[in-house]
């Protein structure tokens, strides 16, 4: 650098570390510039000094605000040929006046610096031999003196009435702020007609803004004005003196650039440090003021907000169970806290420590239970193995095992390394590391990805997303079975509407009770995503899995965060926005203003970073651990953080004791909404979206449907109750819930939810009007016994004239026997009612799971056994159905004080996914399949007698047929309960036949029944069900 002498020394030393980073971008391509190459500082052999890609795309940005202010001026403010000025305040060593053409009309460019500055800069360009222009002015002067530069400007020959472009590229942070205001002043006041451009800091006060207010200070170039001016509201007031301020970080800036244009400039480089590059830009800014004519030009950016409005305050602790890392991943299992990779120290908090990349495993023995800290019994990691990537890969607990997959090197060096870890029962062992060999199939190499823990046919790893040799798409999955430890290959199906997630990587994806719940993320063109969605199960001869939109919990869009579910919320930690100081923590969907004490050694507040990071939930003990965290900040140099976090959950909840959970929870976190389904059908959404005619003729059906399932034996109710997102919502608002359930869900889902709720209570209704002829048989029985009673009472009272002891022992055990018979049919009847309730709850239940998504409602079946009785013979079954869940084996923790009175799901508790999505238990019961088929009602030509090859590949390979095959025209209802009982047969067989496709158990079924014709039955089958599924009930109880 120079040797600048006085007592802005250090500020004019910006000026060099600046240029070279100016000169390093444009020799990398970002943007042209033939000049400034020949004022920046050489390194050895008087070669340019390359910078990092994390600051070339930073001042490209730059370059990109201050072209864009240019042309502003240039296309908006002025006519052509019309006369104009360019003033550059804080010119220091910038070459923007040779590096672009400028259009006719121009009186003069004038750069005003510290002279000593400006004849430095002037020595280099003739020593290499660049000719300045006529048009091109130096102006020394100091810019805390305005009468100075006013002075020097007119010695210059500038013109101040004409329309004049000003530009000040990080000049009034390093000036007092009341001498920075007396500049802005001077310029509204002295030029009329002029737009003011300043591209400045933003956001002392976060992590990252601290952190570089550090740097400045370290520099002895402190950023005076920025805390008088911490964000875009103090910043446009600041130039109120003129008649119109835009103003919009960084991020706005990228926006508004053309899309080629960025894709070209990010492809120059391979790059993976995403949140240090939006952490600058959302902690710069650019700043267009103007006065005059100049007021008529055209807005560009967006304006940007500044930072969140935060909700309560949550206190957090820290934690000495830290490692200084960024990047890295880490589990929790058995007691031990395991961690891998990631960049940074190897295990030290050292401040000399050597840094780079780790690709070691570390684990960390943890003492339980927890009251508010961690202890362990040495704060040293231990290495036990390692894994063949270093940074952003992801760890999984399956079981007691940990896996270990994908990550990368670097950013051209990404892998599909699978390690896994097994945690040890005893816990004075260490965990053992494995690498596991590829095989084929196997994923592509990637990094940035989701790994999340599922079930699907037995326990194992769900793989979306992430960043290969491009961003990897989100129409395919990855399910690693953790026992057999191979690979299975998803097309995903797309949602309702055909949409498909965007590509994206640095997402967050949880399991929640509607299936895998992905949120945020970045696209390929490196936008922010804040869309939700659901990857659920879907039965439709086979197993597949569906993408569906949800609601998303992050307040806004956000990348490079985690997820973590807990007690039917997701909670997210950490991430990146498009404005700087994004809540550290959000739960129920509402960002938490996280507070933490810890201070360092010298009594400053600790920086704690939260990007980059690793989240753990310590499962039952109530704890969320963040570890690491950090990376490198610009060119402000790297911070990692050193100690850990702890997060009480019930705090992020805003609760403060269980006890307090306990009430607020019952008391506010539920609002129950009571809809008679069958009863409402004739009504339904599907009818309403019918013609009239249509609508008429449905309901004609349902009523006639209706009015003998009201004669029948039981009433039937859905019960919704919601989990509101913040568990301490007034009653105002409780008592405020939409009425229906369409309130709860986009139209068109609703839609296609009530028509399959409505099919699925057919075969309940159908079950109860079978009991009817037992139903009028006991109340039949009833009345007998009570005219018997009557009859012998009146016989004793007036008719015997002896009373005989033995007759009232008889006519005593008459009644009871009488009784007893009644009381056996009723308990038979309940029986019977109940079962076909959990019949059908069990199909609604996953219905609703499918539907809903991630929406944080419990659905409860409840189901009234209508038998009339006097009150000796009450007897009622109100079985309540469990929180739904499509892939957890069991349903997810509940607060027990928000659902009283549950009765748990009969069945295997532990059913898998595969198990969940095809388990529909017919109402009707039989031991064997009734393969016979035509019937005479139904509407076949009688040419109809043979059916066409079929090779198409939509065809299943077993159904394929090269030749013609016999028409055996199965009916409508035929067709239903041959697939019905091959349902139940199947659930019969137990979990191990479940987890096999449809299709084979059922021609298995046919091999067996039926021999050579097994063939010609399934073909048969397969055009029943193609003939019939353009009809809106068939098949409705399936997804």
């Amino acid at each position: 650098m120079a040797d600048y002498s006085g007592a802005d020394a250090t500020v004019q030393a910006t000026n060099d570390s600046s240029i070279v980073s100016k000169a390093s971008t444009a020799a990398a391509g970002y943007f042209e510039d033939a000049f400034v190459g020949h004022v920046a500082v050489r390194g050895p052999k008087g070669r340019l000094i390359r910078r990092s890609p994390l600051v070339h795309r930073c001042y490209y940005v730059r370059h990109l605000g201050v072209f864009q202010m240019q042309e502003t001026f240039l296309r908006s403010c002025i006519s052509p040929g019309d006369p104009y000025n360019v003033v550059v305040l804080g010119a220091g060593f910038d070459t923007g006046a040779l590096r672009r053409g400028w259009p006719q009309g121009l009186r003069g460019y004038f750069e005003v610096d510290f002279p000593a500055v400006l004849s430095r800069k002037a020595a280099l360009l003739r020593q290499a031999q660049v000719l300045r222009p006529d048009w091109l002015h130096s102006c020394g002067a100091d810019l805390r003196d305005t009468a100075e530069v006013e002075a020097s400007l007119k010695h210059a020959g500038v013109d101040f009435q004409v329309p004049t472009l000003l530009i000040a590229e990080v000049v009034l942070a390093y000036m007092e702020y009341k001498e920075g205001n007396a500049l802005i002043e001077w310029v509204a006041k002295s030029f009329p007609n002029c737009l003011f451009g300043v591209y400045e800091q933003i956001g002392p006060h976060d992590p990252f803004g601290r952190f570089m207010r550090r740097h400045f200070i370290q520099r002895q170039c402190p950023l005076r004005a920025l805390l008088f001016a911490p964000d875009l509201e103090a910043q446009r007031s600041r130039f109120r003196s003129f008649d119109r301020v835009d103003a919009a970080n960084m991020t706005s800036i990228l926006a508004a650039a053309p899309r080629d244009e960025l894709a070209r400039a990010f492809q120059l480089e391979a790059f993976d440090e995403f949140e240090e590059f939006h952490l600058k830009c959302v902690h710069y800014f650019c700043l267009a003021a103007m006065s005059g004519t100049c007021t008529r030009a055209k807005r560009q950016w967006e304006d940007s907000e500044s930072s969140h409005t935060l909700g309560k305050s949550v206190s957090i602790s820290a934690s000495e169970v830290g490692i200084p890392r960024f990047g890295l991943a880490a589990s929790y299992s058995n007691g031990h806290l395991v961690i891998c990779g990631g960049q940074g120290t190897f295990n030290t908090t050292a401040s000399d420590a050597p840094h780079g990349r780790q690709q070691s495993i570390m684990h960390l023995k943890l003492e339980t239970p927890f009251d508010g800290n961690l202890r362990c019994k040495d704060k040293i990691f231990q290495e036990v193995g390692e894994h063949s990537s270093a940074m952003y890969c992801t760890s999984t607990v399956v079981d007691s095992q940990i896996f270990f997959f994908g990550g990368r090197l670097a950013p051209q060096r990404p892998t599909a390394a699978l390690s896994m870890c097994t945690i040890a029962e005893s816990c004075e062992n260490s965990p053992v590391v494995k690498q596991v060999p590829q095989s084929n199939p196997w994923p592509t190499a990637r990094w940035r990805h989701t790994a999340t823990k599922i079930n699907i046919g037995g326990p194992g790893l769900l793989i979306l997303g992430g960043i290969g040799e491009t961003v990897l798409s989100l129409e395919e999955a990855w399910f690693l079975d953790t026992e057999s430890l191979t690979w299975q290959h998803f097309s995903v199906e797309p949602a309702l509407d055909g949409s498909f997630p965007a590509p994206r990587h640095s997402h967050a994806a949880a399991l929640g009770s509607g299936g895998v719940l992905v949120c945020g993320g970045l696209d390929a063109e490196e936008q922010i995503l804040g869309d939700a969605w659901t990857l659920h199960a879907v039965f439709d001869g086979c197993f597949k899995l569906a993408w569906r939109r949800a609601l998303s919990p992050l307040p806004q869009p956000r990348y490079g965060h985690s997820l973590h579910e807990h007690l039917g919320h997701f909670i997210v930690v950490g991430g990146i926005e498009a404005r700087y100081g994004p809540a550290p923590v959000c739960a129920y969907g509402k960002p938490l203003d996280i507070q933490c004490d810890a201070m360092k050694d010298g009594g400053e507040p600790e920086i704690f970073m939260w990007h980059n990071l690793a989240s753990v939930l310590l499962e039952g003990t109530g704890y969320l651990l963040v570890i690491g965290g950090g990376g490198n900040c610009f060119s402000f140099g790297t911070h990692l953080n050193q100690s850990a976090r702890l997060l009480t959950l019930l705090a992020a909840y805003g609760l403060q004791s269980a006890s307090q959970k306990s009430s607020v929870l019952g008391k506010f976190a539920r609002h129950t909404l009571t809809i008679p389904l069958v009863v409402e059908t004739s009504g339904s959404a599907a009818d309403r979206l019918k013609t009239p005619q249509e609508a008429s003729t449905a309901t004609d059906a349902w009523n006639e449907q209706i009015a003998t399932f009201r004669a029948g034996a039981m009433a039937i109710h859905l019960h919704i109750e919601h989990q509101f997102a913040s568990p301490g919502v007034p009653r105002a608002l409780a008592e405020k819930m939409p009425e229906e359930l369409y309130g709860h869900l986009p139209f068109a889902e609703y839609q296609i939810l009530k028509t399959r709720i409505d099919g699925e209570f057919r075969s309940l209704a159908a079950a109860s009007v079978q009991l009817n002829p037992m139903r009028l048989i006991l109340y039949g029985a009833q009345l007998c016994i009570i005219l018997a009673i009557v009859v012998m009472a009146i016989v004793d009272i007036f008719f015997l004239e002896e009373r005989w002891i033995g007759l009232y022992i008889i006519e005593v055990c008459m009644v009871l026997c009488g009784t007893g018979i009644v009381a056996l049919g009723l308990f038979y009847l309940q029986k019977r009612l109940t079962l076909a309730a959990l019949l059908a709850e069990d199909r609604l239940k996953l219905l609703l799971a499918q539907q809903m998504g991630s929406c944080p409602m419990t659905f409860q079946l409840t189901v009234h056994p209508r038998v009339r009785h006097p009150p000796i013979y009450g007897i009622t079954a109100v079985p309540l159905c469990m929180p739904f869940a499509a892939f957890e084996p069991t349903c997810p923790p509940m607060p027990p004080d928000t659902l009283p009175n549950v009765v748990e799901t009969k069945g295997n508790p532990n059913f898998q996914m595969c198990f969940v999505a095809q388990t529909r238990r017919p109402t009707r019961r039989s031991q064997s399949l009734n393969l016979t088929g035509v019937d005479k009602n139904d509407s076949f030509k009688e040419d109809e007698k043979w059916l066409p090859p079929d090779m198409e590949a939509t065809t299943p390979m077993l159904l394929r047929h090269q030749e013609k095959v016999r028409h055996q025209r199965f009916s409508r209802k035929k067709t239903l309960d041959f697939l019905e009982r091959v349902l139940q047969m199947r659930m019969r067989e137990g979990d191990n036949v479940l987890s096999r496709p449809y299709l084979e158990t059922m021609m298995e079924v046919l091999n067996q029944e039926l021999g050579e014709e097994a063939s010609c039955f399934g073909i048969n089958i397969l055009a029943s069900v193609r003939r019939y599924a353009a009809e809106p009930d068939f098949l409705s109880f399936l997804p």
